[in-house]
């Protein structure tokens, strides 16, 4: 089938030992079934001592942990003596493929890189095209047949980006709110319904004169609801919900301050909001949220920015940190969404820090 990846991902390599949140710490390592069954295959001392290393539960096979919550594979020098011993491929596969993550619809595959990899947040916050391009091919199994509706996201999306290279960062989440609230769920509802609707669908479907004539009340309150939607979650950090849910109301408190900043890093903010879109829309869409999706993007960019305003660290290592604590998880991502769509959460507290001052 054919795949599609962002510009930044052909740019994306591990970085090993050098890297400051290494995924062999602190992560639960699973062992897929092939991968165990060539440690079952393997002789000698060697293979003795990696069916030692795993473990079974109720969720399957897993690599152990050890001192400081580190891979029994993982060495002083933070290189896997797996690899070096027997090469990339006798890795679980999750080792292989992280922080990659996959989209599979009927006959494509959307592929990019996550933020829980520091060396992958780097790429995705500067980058400044975000549209997906096709690759190549790859040989992977497809999940569904759901031509129509991912039809209807991709040029949704693609919308966005265009949108986005023209206009403010306050007129591309209008846009991307307004149309993922009314645009694209008629057009997700008549591929339902008209098998051949998805052959109309193209980014002139979404015209930018909505976002000009849509005016967003702000409310108090706002902020709260959305710092809401992350209590209850499980994150890894401790205490690290407790610091999201500040930051979400740090920036309402801060009003001037907190809008130069993000006009500074107005690049930063929008590559994150991309990014979340592009890896949540098609999920979230298919399960009747895509307004939550858009309220998740904005939301999920504006907390890291604000948490690195409010902690003078870098907004990769924010993204990072985020991403690891909350989308890692994908009952977390669906909690949200869940909560934004129930709870009808307001994203004006955010529009008001990216929209300039003189024009509220």
């Amino acid at each position: 089938m054919k795949l599609f990846a962002p510009s930044y991902y052909n740019s994306f390599r591990c970085i090993g030992k050098e890297c400051t949140k290494n995924c062999c710490i602190g992560w639960e390592i699973d062992v897929d079934d092939d991968t165990l069954n060539k440690y079952r295959e393997l002789g000698g001392e060697l293979g003795e001592r990696i069916r030692q290393s795993i473990y079974k539960d109720g969720g399957g096979a897993h690599l152990k942990l050890c001192n400081g919550e580190r891979c029994a594979h993982l060495r002083a020098d933070n290189l896997c003596s797996l690899i070096i011993e027997l090469g990339e491929e006798m890795i679980p596969e999750i080792c292989r493929e992280h922080p990659r993550f996959y989209n599979v619809y009927d006959g494509v595959c959307e592929v990019g890189v996550g933020l829980a990899c520091p060396t992958a947040a780097k790429l995705i916050t500067s980058a400044n095209d975000y549209r997906p391009y096709e690759i190549g091919k790859i040989d992977i199994r497809e999940a569904e047949e759901i031509g129509a509706e991912l039809n209807a996201c991709r040029a949704y999306f693609g919308a966005v980006c265009d949108f986005g290279k023209k206009a403010s960062l306050f007129d591309t989440v209008v846009f991307a709110d307004y149309h993922a609230r009314v645009t694209l769920s008629d057009l997700l509802f008549d591929c339902l319904t008209r098998p051949d609707a998805d052959e109309k669908i193209t980014a002139d479907a979404f015209s930018p004169c909505a976002a000009d004539s849509t005016e967003y009340a702000y409310e108090n309150g706002e902020a709260r609801s959305a710092a809401a939607l992350f209590s209850e979650l499980e994150m890894l950090d401790s205490g690290y919900g407790e610091a999201l849910c500040e930051a979400i109301e740090y920036g309402e408190r801060e009003g001037e301050k907190a809008r130069e900043f993000f006009a500074e890093f107005k690049g930063e903010f929008s590559a994150l909001f991309h990014y979340f879109i592009y890896r949540h829309l098609l999920n979230g869409a298919l399960d009747g949220g895509a307004h939550a999706v858009i309220k998740f993007a904005a939301i999920s960019a504006y907390s890291i920015l604000s948490l690195a305003q409010k902690s003078g660290k870098g907004i990769a290592d924010e993204a990072t940190d985020f991403s690891r604590n909350v989308e890692y998880s994908d009952t977390n991502v669906s909690s949200i969404l869940e909560k934004a769509v129930a709870e009808e959460v307001g994203i004006g507290f955010i529009l008001r820090i990216l929209k300039p001052s003189d024009n509220c």
